[in-house]
């Protein structure tokens, strides 16, 4: 019995080690194959080893750490943007936070001269303007005081074959005034010219802006502003030539002489002020890109968008539409990344002159449409600060002037 326990024994034994052999040799062959087939990598993992495999010294990128005053938590937004940390060897958190929401503000004051200015007259002006000689009296009456006679009011014929104006009844100079100045004017638009010629701008704006740091030295934004425009364009008088001369033969009896025929080839009117109010929104997208050493830096911002403002008060949609480029450059200088300043210039390029569609109801009927080209100064000085407390949050302030223009721009950021 002894013997044939001790044989099961030893072939329990046996077939426990072939087992655990087995299995030993299962593991290898997994172990192998776990090897030889590596759980894929995600596409920033692959992106963050060739960073490491191409990673600059530290030295070779002097990027200041901020050092906010207020402590918060780096966000995890940070580990992911902006691309190309690794590679720069830029700790997380390093930079601002990158992804950004920020109400932005402004107040412009412009003072323009007006460099071209055309318009296109309304239709039938005949019936416009000749009507005003409806409203004349046949026998139009002035003060004139003769002493002999003691008479206050003396009785001019302006029309027949005492009248002062035509020997034609008053009808017959009206219908020939009128057909006349129908065809004066034509329909095209024309070149004006002004004896004033200044345009006066108040302009307010506000909007949201969202940006995001993609790279560490380049940033992309986009923004859309509410603008409210008090505008108010100084003509004085206005003389618009004529497509067609109009001529008016004058009664030669009522000057002691032979009928005189005067010809006018362009007519002046005396127009004044026009004020208009406008409402309407910008929108613009763009990027910022920079470099530094230490605390100074140089940018540049470019951007494209695209204005429309409405004349509501007199009903006259797209009273202004156009696109338009902005570029700003700048230098500065940053202390920590919690106060920076700076200085630079911008441009901003309208393409194409501001046209005023159908001003028919806010002109009587007289104007149609107009276009005006602005003379003004190429370029536009600024000096501005920022202020970060905190990794979070940020506020600035810039100041836009030149010969023309005066303003301030404001911004609240909030960065996560």
């Amino acid at each position: 019995m002894k013997q044939i326990f001790s044989k099961l024994i030893y072939g329990g034994s046996l077939i426990l080690s072939t087992l655990m052999a087995q299995e030993s040799n299962l593991q290898d062959i997994q172990t192998l194959e776990a090897d030889s087939n590596p759980p894929k990598k995600s596409l920033r993992e692959r992106l963050l080893e060739k960073e490491l495999e191409l990673q600059v010294p530290r030295e070779t990128v002097p990027v200041t750490e901020s050092k906010y005053p207020i402590k918060t938590a780096i966000p995890k937004t940070a580990y992911y943007l902006p691309m190309l940390q690794t590679l720069l060897h830029i700790k997380p958190g390093t930079l601002p936070n990158p992804l950004g929401i920020s109400i932005i503000g402004s107040y412009t004051m412009e003072n323009y001269r007006v460099k071209k200015f055309s318009g296109q007259m309304g239709a039938n002006l005949g019936t416009k303007i000749g009507g005003l000689f409806d409203q004349i009296p046949a026998n139009f009456k002035i003060p004139v005081k003769l002493p002999i006679l003691g008479q206050t009011n003396i009785t001019i014929p302006l029309f027949g074959t005492l009248g002062v104006l035509s020997t034609k009844t008053q009808a017959e100079f009206i219908a020939d005034l009128k057909s006349q100045l129908n065809n004066a004017f034509g329909t095209n638009t024309k070149e004006w010219k002004l004896s004033d010629g200044t345009v006066s701008t108040k302009t307010s704006a506000i909007g949201a802006k969202i940006d995001m740091y993609l790279f560490p030295f380049m940033n992309l934004f986009a923004t859309a502003t509410y603008l409210h425009v008090e505008q108010e364009t100084r003509v004085g008088s206005a003389t618009i030539p004529l497509d067609n001369p109009i001529t008016i033969t004058l009664n030669g009896t009522a000057f002691g002489s032979q009928p005189q025929t005067i010809t006018l080839n362009e007519i002046t009117f005396p127009v004044g002020s026009v004020k208009n109010i406008l409402d309407g929104y910008a929108v613009m997208g763009g990027t910022n890109v920079a470099i530094g050493y230490k605390g100074f830096f140089a940018s540049c911002m470019v951007g494209g968008g695209y204005v429309q403002l409405d004349d509501w008060q007199n009903n006259v949609s797209g009273f202004v539409q156009k696109p338009f480029m902005y570029v700003a450059p700048r230098i500065g200088y940053t202390y920590d990344g919690i106060f920076t300043m700076h200085a630079g210039v911008q441009r901003i390029e309208l393409f194409g002159s501001t046209k005023g569609k159908d001003l028919s109801a806010s002109s009587g009927g007289l104007v149609q449409s107009y276009a005006v080209e602005l003379d003004k100064f190429p370029i536009n000085f600024l000096a501005g600060a920022q202020f970060m407390p905190m990794r979070d949050f940020g506020i600035s302030l810039e100041y836009v002037g030149s010969p023309d223009t005066s303003g301030i721009n404001a911004e609240v950021a909030y960065r996560f």
